[in-house]
């Protein structure tokens, strides 16, 4: 339902996108977007379903996992996204005239994007599939009630980029909360969890 409900809210909101800011708009909403998910299949390290495997056999970790799913792939974004930018210069003209500045979003929205999942993810191994229903709900509601607003009062693609990134920081902060609520405030990160997840 939740991957349906994503899916049905990128479209909309990709149908308002490219009528209120055109096909140069929409390119530029999109071209971020895109760069935010391509640097998140990177940055993420699969910790959120290595986490419920682990969770599966050991309930007690539960706090230590927390705690590297915050901590190692928010570190593997920073080092993803600064290689990103030290490369620019390279990959610049795929960009189309876009600058660094342009894509500022997709660099914030990667973190949060990151600790949205993983932290859905562990949800799901505590049994509360009903509270990750409800921060996907939430993201997704913000993505089009926060991009609506801005659409409408006359603003930028980019604005409306940015919004996407506040949804995640909704959504991410509401999972993370669940999380607390029902496994225990993160401990800090462990790497010998973090090696046992490979």
């Amino acid at each position: 339902f939740t991957q349906s409900l994503g899916l049905a809210v990128g479209f909309v909101v990709s149908i308002i996108v490219s009528r209120v800011f055109g096909s140069e708009g929409k390119g530029a909403f999109s071209l971020v977007l895109s760069l935010a998910t391509i640097l998140f299949g990177i940055s993420n390290l699969g910790l959120g379903f290595a986490s419920q495997y682990i969770l599966s056999r050991r309930p007690s970790a539960i706090r230590g996992l927390f705690g590297n799913v915050l901590f190692y792939p928010v570190l593997a974004s920073v080092l993803v996204v600064g290689g990103f930018v030290l490369g620019f210069p390279f990959w610049q003209q795929s960009f189309r005239g876009l600058t660094l500045a342009e894509l500022k979003p997709a660099f914030m929205m990667l973190p949060l994007m990151l600790v949205f999942e993983a932290s859905c993810q562990l949800l799901v191994s505590l049994h509360q599939i009903g509270k990750r229903t409800i921060a996907v709900i939430t993201q997704s509601g913000l993505v089009l009630i926060v991009t609506a607003i801005l659409i409408f009062s006359g603003t930028t693609a980019t604005d409306a980029t940015y919004a996407y990134a506040f949804a995640w920081l909704v959504g991410g902060g509401l999972a993370v909360a669940f999380v607390i609520r029902f496994g225990g405030t993160p401990v800090h990160p462990s790497f010998r969890l973090f090696s046992e997840t490979f």
